[in-house]
This record gives C-alpha cells, sequence and structure tokens, in this order.
C-alpha cells in the first residue's frame, strides 16, 4: 500500500498562477464554511462563507488507496441489505439505520423495516462504487482551509435548478475557523468496538451496521458487522455551522460543510497530524486575509 498516493504540490510561479489541478478540477461555486458569524441584532449563527479559487495555494494533498477502496466496496457488499445506497460508498437514510428494529416501541412495527431490506435487496441491490476521477486529491489541504467530497459517492447526485446550498453540493470545503481538528471523527475498521454507550463515530456508517438499543431513540449500539482490513478507516471533518434542514415535515440541523472519505491511503494519524500543523500555521494568517478582503 502506497501510503503517499499524493500529487504533487504546486511549487513553481507558472502553474500557481494558473491554478492547482485539484482546485481547477472542482465545479463552480465551492466556497469555504467560515465560522458561523453572530448577528448583532438576533444574536443567531448566521452562515458566513469565502469563495474558493484555483489559485488557493495548496499546502498538501491526501489521495485514495486503491486496495482499500477495492476492500470498503466489499465491506460495504456484506451490509447493502440494511445500509443501502448502490454505487456509493454512502449509507441511504431509512428506518433500518436511523432507528433500527431494536428500539421500543418500535420493535412491534417490525414489519415496517421489511420492505426497507426487500427494496435494498430487489430493486436496489448491492453496486460497487467505481473509482472515482477525484481519487488521487480525495481531501486538498489548502492555506485557507480543507476542500473534498462531501460523501463517498459519484459527482451529479443532486441536479436541480437554482443554487444548491452547501449540503446539497458534491464538494465542500471548510475554513481553517471552521472547524476544531479535535472534534474530527475518525473510525478505524480493524480497531472497532463492539458496544457503544452512544452513537459509534460517524454513524450512521456505510460499511458496518450497528443495532440500536433503547426507547423511542436508541441510547447505545451493538455493532453486529464491520470490516476488519488492516488500515482501512473513515474519517468526517464537519464544519461548527449548521444548517436546519427540512423533509416530509421533519426537520433536523446538519453541518453546512462536511467531509466525509473511506479509504484514505495515508494513516488517520498522519492526517490529523498534517491537519494540526496546517491549521496552526495558516489557521490565523487566513482568517486575517479573509477580514481583509
Amino acid at each position: 500500500m502506497d501510503l503517499h498516493a499524493i500529487i504533487p504540490v504546486v511549487r513553481d510561479a507558472d502553474a500557481a498562477a494558473a491554478g492547482h489541478p485539484a482546485l481547477v478540477a472542482l465545479p463552480q461555486g465551492v466556497a469555504y464554511v467560515r465560522a458561523p458569524k453572530v448577528d448583532p441584532y438576533s444574536g443567531s449563527l448566521d452562515l458566513a462563507t469565502t469563495p474558493l479559487a484555483p489559485t488557493d495555494a495548496v499546502v498538501e494533498v491526501f489521495g485514495l488507496d486503491r486496495n482499500l477502496f477495492d476492500a470498503a466496496n466489499d465491506a460495504k457488499r456484506r451490509v447493502h441489505l440494511c445500509v443501502g445506497g448502490p454505487g456509493t460508498l454512502a449509507a441511504a437514510r431509512s428506518p433500518c439505520v436511523d432507528l433500527t428494529p431494536t428500539v421500543c416501541p418500535w420493535t412491534v412495527c417490525f414489519p415496517i423495516f421489511c420492505p426497507c431490506a426487500l427494496c435494498n435487496a430487489l430493486c436496489a441491490p448491492h453496486e460497487d462504487m467505481d473509482w472515482p476521477p477525484w481519487a488521487a486529491h480525495a481531501l486538498v489541504v489548502t492555506e485557507n482551509g480543507v476542500v473534498g467530497r462531501r460523501n463517498m459517492r459519484p459527482d451529479g447526485h443532486v441536479i436541480r435548478l437554482g443554487e444548491l446550498r452547501h449540503h446539497e453540493r458534491d464538494v465542500n470545503a471548510i475554513a481553517w475557523d471552521g472547524f476544531d481538528v479535535d472534534n474530527i471523527e475518525v473510525r478505524s475498521y480493524a480497531e472497532d468496538k463492539d458496544f457503544y454507550c452512544a452513537a459509534p463515530p460517524a454513524h450512521p456508517d456505510p460499511l458496518s451496521y450497528a443495532l440500536g438499543f433503547g426507547c423511542y431513540v436508541p441510547c447505545c449500539f451493538w455493532v453486529c458487522r464491520h470490516p476488519t482490513t488492516p488500515g482501512l478507516y473513515r474519517v468526517r471533518i464537519s464544519s461548527d455551522h449548521t444548517a436546519k434542514v427540512t423533509a416530509r415535515n421533519d426537520s433536523e440541523r446538519i453541518p453546512s460543510g462536511q467531509i466525509d472519505l473511506v479509504a484514505l491511503a495515508r494513516s488517520p494519524e498522519d492526517l490529523l497530524e498534517s491537519l494540526r500543523a496546517a491549521r496552526a500555521r495558516y489557521g490565523a494568517p487566513a482568517a486575517a486575509a479573509i477580514e481583509r478582503s
């Protein structure tokens, strides 16, 4: 396994003026989600963003490992009946993963869960996710923040007229002041626990399945199936700012900016160390430059 499967950082002036290939390939309209801005009148935490430019200085680039990616597809196949999401390495929202049939009183409604499993088995069977064109630059670290895919799925998942909100975009960017490195969720599958007294990291998970137990809402989880491939892990970086999303008359708050990746080539320890070092070096200057602009 190549632990340094990254593309070169732009160094010469001509290349820097044209933009780094990893940023040039991004769709238009990507913006860094910054720290929430406090409204002086209402006290609400408003969304603050800064446009991402292809000429932003790239500090480091993290790529996917092909062997780990294939192992992730194999793991997804084993739990697809419950988590769904064919052709992706992401979990689909359904009663099977949101509540699970072991949460009272929903246990008596167990037949409701059967159609979800039947749909995943018959109507939308498992399909491997294709090796993405952005695999060599899955996570880009710039002087202003981090850039990556919100979900492990092919681009173009959401298509509609009008401007997409940040949580609807394939690519999300988060400024250094918009997230806390210590709050990054990392789930190393080979070292995963079988039982959690709270929700497992980055739950629900596309490569494992956890049964929740509790009354009305799950309060503890038993991980009954998870991959054991050494080096395979999932990382989720979430912005401090959250957005209210409403669907079917239900609303919830989700991170406005989020990066969720599986099968990165470099270790989670290397990733977190690199992000801490980059934030320490570029965080304050980037925030000051953004305020001046």
